[in-house]
């Protein structure tokens, strides 16, 4: 099975992308990828157990889109202490620190890159969705 990793630093209420990238993971997960999915970044604020209150919104609805196809969220707790987020307790996250988060990436054969810094348009090298 091809493997692919997801990264996503967005701030999850600041732009539309965040949660179009998270159904993305959905997709590449349906049809057939092995999508590892890791939140940087401002990225964490979606795990907030706050934020999972309010389950009516469009990042709860993208969040329960991983959880429908068995997808895990890696992400780190510190850099989440950092952004004051409590995660939510969840089967589907996995706390791993930055050294083991940038091993997986290290390793992947692809990756796809969603970065609020990037300007140009989806799908370049230097876009919101860099592949690799």
């Amino acid at each position: 099975m091809k493997a692919v990793v997801v990264v996503l630093r967005l701030a999850p209420s600041e732009t539309h992308r965040f949660s179009e990238a998270v159904r993305l993971c959905g997709g590449l997960a349906a049809g057939g990828l092995d999508v590892t999915v890791m939140f940087e970044g401002p990225a964490v604020l979606a795990l907030d157990e706050r934020a999972q209150e309010d389950r009516g919104s469009e990042i709860s609805e993208a969040l329960g889109l991983l959880a429908q196809v068995g997808l895990r969220i890696c992400y780190d707790p510190g850099e989440a202490r950092t952004y004051g987020v409590r995660v939510a307790g969840s089967p589907a996250t996995d706390a791993l620190d930055r050294s083991r988060m940038r091993e997986i990436l290290e390793q992947a054969p692809g990756r796809i890159v969603f970065d609020a810094r990037d300007e140009a348009g989806p799908g370049t090298a230097a876009g919101p969705a860099a592949w690799s």
